[in-house]
């Protein structure tokens, strides 16, 4: 059931339509022109006749409206996902389609594992969600990768980071001009505050927000403790620190950085690279400065594909056909997990990026970043985090936390599936569960029986 991109109808608007109407001039304080077209939603795909017996939602919409979705794009949004987090990113979708500011500055690409489970998706959101429109995002079906995976199903860590990567590699390939930024993120997604998504708003400088932040090569990140918590795994028993600092190592041998950082100690000297970033990945290693989602996970474009022809050991830009495109390099590569990790290590490298420790404002990391679980009495205005996880939202609401800054606020929530119960999380995912077991057993599948 591997095959080539599946796509949905909004790319053939994209190609065929977007490109050929006349666009409308759209220029919000502060903000760069940026191109629209209005496009009609298309009809609700109908909803498949073993879903007749279904609790199926009526759709309320008698009339939709037309999308303004922008033409000039620089941000893509590369999602992994699979079946039982469908009923997470149907959610982030409703409110990503609701938010006009979003639908003009990023492209939204959902990369599944089988054409099958697209076809899935599909149903379950047009039985359960009819509203939310198709052309609001694209659905890619990632190529088998090449054998360096233990499995292309469940909630494999490894697989789920190729296939955000893959997502990037698509939009390489497919999307002319590429985006600029592409960022790389799992499904349990919301827009942070609607309030934000008006003309103007918030979301309307997240190109800008995501431009200043990579001027200043400043990644945010804390000590993780490494008496706070343990775990457990198979019989050792890891602390955070220990946990977090492998996870460091794993990703520095990714980008081919293992030995000389930690085992050679950067010797002999400026080989292979020079020694200020030899000591500053020394210095992340040693005192566990976890950066993992502390701030929207966002790569430059043309970083990436220097990481990739690195990794994939060739430039696909000097290929002919779609043997040699950016997809088929991508899947030649063993991605590793906490993928963003890798990327913000690559940056220090060769980018001159640095660390910054900020563990005195947001605390000592458990095991999960600050960001993922934050300290009490953590503030992070001063750094004007472009998302929040939902942990860190709950407890900035209840006073438990400083208040995020109001003139540069978080516009997406991640981690939606932890804190506080939002856009009814919990009837939402039991009202997939109940779809999709149909839809799976239709064809004698059972892996995601325990995890709906």
């Amino acid at each position: 059931l591997i095959g080539c991109p599946v796509v949905t109808t909004f790319f053939v608007l994209w190609y065929v339509g977007a490109w050929n109407a006349p666009l409308e001039p759209y220029q919000a304080a502060g903000v760069a022109t940026v191109g629209v077209v209005s496009v009609v939603p298309s009809e609700p795909r109908p909803i498949p006749a073993i879903l007749q017996n279904a609790k199926c939602a009526v759709n309320p919409v008698e009339q939709r409206e037309p999308l303004q979705i922008g033409t000039t794009r620089q941000i893509g949004l590369s999602i992994a996902v699979h079946p039982p987090k469908f009923y997470a990113i149907a959610t982030f979708l409703e409110s990503f389609a609701n938010c006009p500011e979003a639908l003009r500055q990023v492209l939204v690409v959902l990369t599944f594992t089988s054409d099958e489970d697209l076809e899935f998706f599909r149903d379950s959101i047009a039985c359960l969600k009819p509203w939310v429109p198709q052309e609001a995002w694209v659905g890619v079906v990632v190529r088998k990768p090449d054998p360096h995976y233990e499995t292309m199903d469940g909630p494999n860590q490894v697989m789920a980071a190729y296939k955000k990567w893959y997502g990037l590699a698509y939009m390489m390939d497919e999307m002319k001009p590429t985006p600029k930024y592409g960022i790389i993120a799992d499904s349990e997604l919301l827009i942070y505050d609607s309030s934000t998504c008006h003309p103007g708003g918030a979301w309307s400088r997240l190109l800008d927000r995501i431009e200043q932040n990579e001027k200043t090569k400043r990644i945010h990140a804390s000590r993780v403790s490494s008496t706070a918590t343990t775990y457990s795994f198979g019989g050792e028993t890891k602390s955070g620190k220990d946990y977090d600092q492998s996870l460091i190592s794993q990703n520095l041998n990714f980008i081919g950085l293992e030995s000389y950082v930690l085992h050679q100690k950067c010797q002999p000297a400026n080989d292979p690279i020079p020694a200020a970033p030899c000591k500053e990945l020394q210095r992340v290693y040693e005192q566990a400065l976890w950066s993992w989602w502390t701030d929207l996970p966002y790569v430059n474009m043309n970083v990436a594909k220097q990481m990739f022809k690195f990794a994939g050991k060739r430039d696909p830009d000097a290929g002919k056909d779609e043997k040699d495109g950016w997809q088929a390099l991508a899947k030649e590569i063993r991605f590793e997990r906490f993928e963003h990790v890798g990327y913000q290590l690559w940056c220090v490298a060769y980018h001159g990026w640095r660390f910054e420790d900020v563990t005195a404002f947001a605390g000592l990391a458990k095991w999960g970043s600050y960001m993922e679980d934050p300290s009490e009495g953590a503030d992070f205005a001063m750094f004007s985090p472009m998302w929040v996880s939902g942990q860190a939202a709950e407890r900035e609401e209840a006073g438990k936390i400083a208040r995020f800054s109001r003139d540069q606020p978080p516009l997406i929530l991640f981690h939606a599936d932890q804190g506080k119960d939002r856009s009814r999380r919990g009837e939402t995912r039991k009202e997939f569960a109940a779809v999709l077991s149909i839809l799976l057993h239709s064809v004698s599948r059972h892996e995601y029986d325990d995890l709906l």
